[in-house]
C-alpha cells in the first residue's frame, strides 16, 4: 500500500513539473511571436557619414515632419548654452586666425583692439581652434554682445571669415554671429532654425524613434546615429547586420576643406572613400542606400564665390559651375556601388537647414523606403 502511494505521489509531482515546463514553453513561444510581430513592424535606418555632413541636422528635421516637433519652450531654453558655446567658438576661432597684417590693423583701432582684450579675458574662454560645440553661459555671452557684434562686423574678421576652409570653425558661425543680442536675451526662446543650426559633435551610437504610415499600418522607423569621425566608427561599423535600408551623407560644400582629425585629408574624398568602404562591408553588400549629397546651399555660394574652383581640387570635374559640379559628384559617389545589379543607390541633393527642400525629400523617400520595407516582407 504505501508503495502504491509512493507511486502515486511521484506521478503527480512529475504530472504538475510537466505542466510547468509546457506552460513555461507556450509563455516563451507567445513572447517570441509578440518579439517576431514587433520587430515586423520595427525597420531600422542607418544614418553614416563623415563627421559635419549634416546627419544630426536631419534626424531633427525628422523630428519635425514625424514626431513631436523640437520640444517646448521649456526644452527650447536648454539650447541656449550650446548656441552660446557655438558663439564663443566662432568668435574665438577668426580672432586667432587672423593674419598678422589684420592683427596690425586691428590693434591700429583702439576699439577694436580694446573689445578683443575683453573677449580673450572671458572665463573659460576657448584657447584653440575647434568647429565643435561646448556649454556656455549665455549671460556671459550677452555681457560682451555689443564686442562680438563690433568683432563681426569689421574687415579684419570678414577678410578672415571668407577664408574659413583654410581652418576649423563650426558652420553655423554667421548665422548666429549676425544675431548675437536676440539669440542670447534671457526672454528670447530659440526658434527652429536656431536649434538646426546649433552644432553638437555626435559621439556613440543614438536611436531616433518614427512613425510611419503605410502598406495599411502605422510602422515605426528607428533611425540610428551614429559619430561620423575617425574615433567614432570603431565602435558602431559592425553592429548592424539587420538594418533595411542605408542613409548616407556627404556635404559635398567641403570640397575644399581638410578633416579636422588631421588638418590634411580632403573632406570630401574622405567621404566618397566612406561610403566606399560602407558599400563593401560584407553586412552591407545587398543593403539598399538612399544618398543624400548635402549643403547644396553652401556648395553654390562657394562656386558663386570664385574663390576656390572646384577644379583645383577635383581636376576631372567637366567645369567649376553649379550645375556641373553637383551632376560630377553625384556620379563620383555612385560610382563607388560595387554590385549595382543587386543594390540601388537612391541620390538626393538636400540642404538639411532648409525644411521646405528636405520635406520634399523626406516625401520621395518614403517612397522608396516603403517600396524597400514591403518587398522585403513580400506585400504588393
Amino acid at each position: 500500500m504505501g508503495s502504491c502511494c509512493a507511486s502515486l505521489f511521484a506521478s503527480e509531482v512529475l504530472d504538475e513539473a510537466a505542466i510547468r515546463e509546457k506552460k513555461i514553453g507556450e509563455d516563451i513561444e507567445k513572447q517570441l511571436r509578440r518579439d517576431r510581430a514587433k520587430k515586423s513592424e520595427e525597420h531600422r535606418i542607418l544614418i553614416l557619414g563623415c563627421g559635419e555632413a549634416g546627419k544630426s541636422t536631419f534626424i531633427k528635421q525628422m523630428e519635425i515632419i514625424h514626431a513631436q516637433g523640437l520640444g517646448d519652450d521649456s526644452a527650447r531654453l536648454e539650447k541656449k548654452p550650446l548656441i552660446a558655446g557655438n558663439i564663443v567658438s566662432a568668435i574665438g576661432t577668426l580672432m586667432r586666425e587672423m593674419s598678422f597684417v589684420q592683427e596690425n590693423q586691428l590693434h591700429d583701432i583702439e576699439e577694436l583692439s580694446e573689445a578683443v582684450g575683453r573677449l580673450s579675458r572671458m572665463p573659460n574662454f576657448p584657447q584653440e581652434n575647434t568647429a565643435h560645440s561646448m556649454r556656455y553661459e549665455e549671460k556671459l555671452v550677452l555681457d560682451r554682445a555689443d564686442d562680438i557684434k563690433l568683432l563681426w562686423e569689421c574687415e579684419p574678421i570678414q577678410t578672415t571669415y571668407k577664408r574659413r576652409n583654410e581652418f576649423q570653425i563650426v558652420e553655423c558661425a554667421r548665422y548666429f554671429l549676425s544675431k548675437v543680442h536676440e539669440v542670447m536675451e534671457s526672454a528670447y526662446v530659440p526658434s527652429d532654425d536656431d536649434i538646426l543650426q546649433i552644432r553638437v559633435q555626435t559621439t556613440g551610437i543614438i536611436e531616433h524613434e518614427f512613425l510611419m504610415k503605410g502598406g495599411g499600418a502605422n510602422r515605426k522607423l528607428i533611425m540610428i546615429d551614429v559619430g561620423g569621425q575617425r574615433t567614432e566608427r570603431k565602435k558602431w561599423i559592425h553592429f548592424f547586420d539587420d538594418v533595411k535600408i542605408l542613409m548616407f551623407l556627404a556635404a559635398i560644400s567641403e570640397y575644399d576643406q581638410v578633416l579636422a582629425e588631421d588638418g590634411r585629408t580632403n573632406r570630401l574624398k574622405e567621404s566618397v572613400n566612406l561610403f566606399n568602404t560602407i558599400l563593401n562591408y560584407q553586412w552591407f553588400k545587398t543593403t539598399h542606400c538612399v544618398l543624400f549629397l548635402n549643403k547644396k546651399d553652401l556648395l553654390e555660394e562657394k562656386i558663386n564665390s570664385g574663390r576656390n574652383p572646384v577644379q583645383n581640387f577635383f581636376p576631372d570635374c567637366p567645369s567649376n559651375e553649379y550645375p556641373d559640379a553637383e551632376e560630377y559628384f553625384k556620379q563620383l559617389f555612385i560610382a563607388q556601388n560595387p554590385n549595382p545589379e543587386v543594390r540601388d543607390i537612391y541620390p538626393h541633393v538636400t540642404c538639411a537647414t532648409d525644411q521646405n527642400n528636405i520635406k520634399v525629400v523626406d516625401t520621395a523617400v518614403q517612397v522608396v523606403i516603403m517600396r524597400l520595407i514591403l518587398g522585403d516582407l513580400g506585400v504588393h
